[in-house]
């Protein structure tokens, strides 16, 4: 149970305490379970005011929500005489409920009398000789000073300990004071001491002004300077901004083609009550067009260098061969393996997953997002038979728009093992669609994972991405297609 952030008041004994439950349960032995939710619900402010009339005058008889309606009369009263009123109004239901369990005879016994002692409190007094007003704000009102009454009792005797304790300990020892002739002869004898020190620090405070007096004007000369480049170049330092941020040429040029479209749209179609003129957006649109030509001329550059980076990067033709080999003769004695093992044993599972990820992006270099988004309807409703192969269709991917569906060919030996990890799928009970499943409702995450320990596994050097295989699969298609 975590501990609680605020204090709560004991509707029975007054005192202020964090763990109000298990003061309730520990020391007034309430065994009761609803007596004790009652008067905890009572204590933390939980307690649920009943529909019915406003307790301010002239307002509303019939609400649902009472307590939400008296938020509203902030603006007529005080927070703290609603907050008054909105407690009230919780302690009668409290009260009302504990009078209602009580009317029950529950088996098990109540111990508090916070109900008995509030009908003794609305029940006129007869030694005083007046009847008492029955109204609720009347009612309200007493209890009130009750409270307030009590209150008062405890502060008076927390008071009185306080003092007693006070008594009982020892008072500090005053320190003696140096007598007034010793303390004149002091500062006669280090007057002139005291004087050379003071003109040093006054000649020390007027140098201190100057250099911040000179510094202040510097800092004005070069804000005024930057702000008249800026007024002679607008739209110079909109790159410069987005080069300090660490984005790439290419990067830039997309946002300032964004920029570019946004003005061209704001000139075709300008706003009721823009002050911005045309001619003011003529010219903003012609600096960006400037800013995008010399920006176009670092493009290839940047493009080249990231090529060669990639070049450097790029996965031998040997170890994608030698991981499709390998791959190939490991993967049917992990379907023997999952066989063996318990139905969700992630260890063969995931081991499996790496081996079969390795393979198919070795050979079609796809994205990773192809793999984790193959469904399993995919997989079954593949084109094809064993001598000519299967051809399964995969809809949802990252490109689908442009290039349609992303497309992958299995022989009958390959599909196979794809027929055999669907039938030992069935015994883990998955609860997603997807043929690389997780245990949870959503696609694997950790694919890349899975196949790094693959690659690791079958001793090929570094350990590349999803991303570098693709890339260097993509690579060497286009070099033979040349």
């Amino acid at each position: 149970m975590t501990k609680p952030k605020t204090m709560a008041e004991c509707p029975i004994c007054g005192k202020v305490l964090l763990l109000i439950a298990k003061h309730l349960r520990e020391i007034h032995a309430l065994k009761n379970v609803r007596e004790r939710a009652i008067i905890n619900q009572l204590a933390t402010g939980r307690t649920v005011v009943p529909p019915g009339p406003c307790p301010f005058p002239g307002c509303s008889p019939h609400l649902l929500h009472v307590e939400k309606h008296l938020r509203t009369h902030t603006e007529t009263y005080t927070r703290a005489t609603v907050d008054r009123a909105i407690k009230a109004l919780k302690r009668t239901a409290a009260i009302n409920q504990l009078a209602a369990l009580r009317a029950t005879a529950p088996y098990t016994p109540m111990v508090s009398h916070l109900d008995q002692q509030e009908d003794q409190a609305q029940q006129p007094d007869p030694e005083a000789g007046v009847s008492m007003c029955m109204k609720r704000m009347c009612i309200n009102t007493r209890l009130r000073v009750r409270e307030l009454e009590r209150e008062l009792l405890d502060v008076h005797t927390r008071l009185v300990q306080l003092q007693a304790v006070a008594v009982q300990l020892p008072r500090r020892p005053r320190r003696p004071r140096h007598g007034v002739l010793w303390c004149w002869l002091w500062l006669v004898l280090s007057r002139k001491k005291e004087s050379c020190k003071l003109r040093r620090r006054r000649k020390k405070k007027k140098k201190k002004k100057k250099k911040k007096k000179k510094k202040k004007k510097k800092k004005k000369k070069k804000k005024m300077e930057e702000e008249e480049e800026e007024e002679e170049a607008p739209g110079m330092s909109y790159p410069a901004t987005l080069r300090a941020a660490g984005l790439a040429p290419t990067t830039i040029i997309l946002y300032v083609g964004h920029a570019i479209s946004f003005l061209e749209y704001f000139r075709d179609t300008p706003a009721k009550y823009s002050r911005v003129t045309n001619g003011q957006l003529v010219m903003v649109t012609r600096e960006l067009r400037k800013l995008m030509r010399d920006v176009n001329r670092n493009v290839l550059g940047h493009q080249s260098l990231v090529k060669q980076d990639k070049m450097l990067r790029l996965v031998a033709k040997d170890d994608l061969a030698k991981c499709q080999v390998l791959a190939k003769a490991k993967i049917p004695s992990l379907l023997a393996d999952m066989t063996a093992a318990p139905p969700r044993d992630p260890k063969t599972r995931y081991r499996f997953f790496g081996y079969l990820v390795a393979y198919l992006a070795s050979i079609y270099g796809h994205r990773s997002g192809v793999l984790t988004r193959m469904r399993v309807t995919e997989v079954q409703d593949a084109i094809g038979d064993d001598e000519k192969g299967y051809l399964i269709n995969v809809m949802e991917h990252k490109t689908v728009r442009k290039f349609g569906v992303a497309q992958i060919y299995l022989e009958a030996e390959e599909y196979g093992w794809c027929r055999e990890w669907l039938r030992l799928r069935l015994r883990s009970l998955p609860r997603n669609a997807y043929f690389f499943t997780s245990f949870g409702r959503g696609e694997p995450k950790d694919l890349i994972k899975y196949f790094r320990q693959a690659w690791g596994e079958m001793g090929l050097p570094g350990s590349p991405s999803l991303t570098d295989i693709r890339s260097a699969v993509a690579t060497y298609v286009s070099i033979k297609n040349t």
